[in-house]
């Protein structure tokens, strides 16, 4: 899994290591600089596969990121510093920003569920829609504005 930061000139991929200081493996964001191609930069943040990764459009360092370690994670990708940390009752397969409300953003789970957040509000769930009966994962979820209708 990778996703391109136009603003900041870096790729973040997911990576696993393997290291004597985490018993069980652990699941990295591996940031590179594409201007030097320096030396990239692991930032150990989930315990289990990450499934998908987002940059926030209005904070050009804030990154989403979801795995099957059930939990949404926001890092900050300049000082390498896990900002925030959403634990669900679902191994999570997407995410996506909402593109109408900057601090919002939307997690697809594997049973199912599409559930929303606001950065300003860290230990609310804001809602939570099933999508169909037969607990099929989320696997992808991009945004579309209610307005967009309206043009079209």
């Amino acid at each position: 899994m990778g996703v391109f930061n136009q603003w900041l000139n870096m790729i973040a991929v997911s990576n696993s290591c393997k290291s004597p200081l985490y018993v069980n493996g652990v699941h990295s964001i591996r940031r590179i600089n594409l201007l030097d191609f320096s030396q990239p930069v692991s930032i150990p943040i989930h315990q289990k596969e990450i499934r998908d990764m987002a940059f926030s459009p209005a904070q050009s360092d804030t990154l989403l990121s979801v795995g099957l370690d059930k939990r949404a994670v926001l890092t900050n990708c300049n000082s390498n510093v896990v900002i925030q940390s959403y634990s669900t009752e679902s191994p999570l397969w997407s995410c996506t920003w909402n593109g109408a409300n900057q601090y919002g953003f939307f997690i697809g789970s594997q049973g199912g569920q599409i559930q929303e957040y606001d950065l300003r509000r860290p230990n609310e769930l804001l809602g939570t829609t099933e999508v169909g009966s037969d607990n099929v994962p989320i696997v992808r979820l991009i945004y579309i504005n209610p307005s967009y209708k309206d043009k079209v």
